[in-house]
């Protein structure tokens, strides 16, 4: 009997889709995504977290107490949400980090990502240990 080649055993773009469409989110009742990875969940529990200081946990608490802003305010003019992102992450304390994880890069800029009108559930950062990938099949 003939073996198959290799390429019939690695799934293409299309069984990938596929396979992800079966997914349901037990948070938000939508298909293709699980409820670990799914954008609706709040992410809160930054306040018992050891890993950050308390002003780290200040910063981030102010940032998901703000009023959400709006994105088209800036619709072209890339200067006025650069100035906005500035002006927010003036006061941001990861900044101070000097570790060069890509994670405390992304918190060193959260005040950009407030002015691009992230999310709550996408300002507040969770643990490193939370971040590790869960694969479901």
């Amino acid at each position: 009997m003939a073996r198959k080649p290799l390429r019939h055993s690695i799934p293409n773009k299309t069984q990938t889709y596929e396979r992800r469409k079966k997914f349901l989110c037990t948070y938000c009742n939508q298909k293709g995504h699980l409820a670990y990875f799914c954008p609706n969940t709040p992410n809160d529990d930054f306040e018992s977290n050891k890993e950050f200081s308390k002003e780290e946990k200040e910063f981030i608490r102010e940032l998901m107490t703000s009023p959400k802003i709006n994105p088209e305010e800036y619709k072209g003019n890339f200067a006025a949400w650069k100035e906005r992102g500035e002006t927010i992450n003036a006061k941001n304390p990861f900044t101070k980090r000097t570790a060069s994880s890509h994670i405390d890069r992304m918190r060193a800029s959260l005040g950009f990502w407030k002015a691009a009108g992230a999310p709550t559930n996408v300002i507040c950062p969770g643990s490193e240990t939370e971040s590790k990938h869960v694969s479901n099949e």
